[in-house]
């Protein structure tokens, strides 16, 4: 895990949008911008640092969408994918992929697989948030 700090998940009773967001990136900015940002939405927030986080993360928390780079130590995102869309209940959960590299290949590699949706780095949060209401929607 490189040595990053593991951030506390904490169950909060207060969250008014009722929805758990599951965020995986290796740069710490990054979850802890997320997870600050999502927070202030109103969305329950785990967090994780590595592909083989989300995937363990994914099966004990159950998000009801996820965040995740693209290029990640341990596991890439793609692989961390194609595991999680494996577990019970987790082949339909929308995911949005972070991507700071613009390479054709990554992207079509997402555009590909089904309930996914490609971010490029650096991030809008106005329109990240945008997107993760519209994924949300029943």
């Amino acid at each position: 895990m490189l040595g990053l700090p593991l951030v506390k998940i904490e169950r909060r009773k207060n969250v008014r949008t009722g929805k758990r967001i599951l965020v995986i990136d290796e740069d710490l900015m990054v979850v802890l911008s997320l997870r600050e940002h999502l927070e202030t939405e109103g969305y329950e927030v785990v967090c994780g640092y590595d592909g083989l986080m989300a995937i363990r993360l994914a099966s004990t928390c159950a998000p009801d969408l996820i965040i995740l780079d693209m290029f990640m130590f341990a596991l890439n995102g793609i692989k961390a994918i194609d595991n999680i869309r494996r577990q019970t209940g987790m082949q339909d959960t929308p995911i949005i992929v972070l991507n700071g590299e613009p390479s054709k290949r990554a992207y079509s590699t997402v555009v590909d697989l089904p309930h996914v949706v490609h971010v490029k780095k650096p991030l809008d949060l106005k329109n990240l948030s945008s997107l993760i209401r519209e994924m949300l929607k029943p």
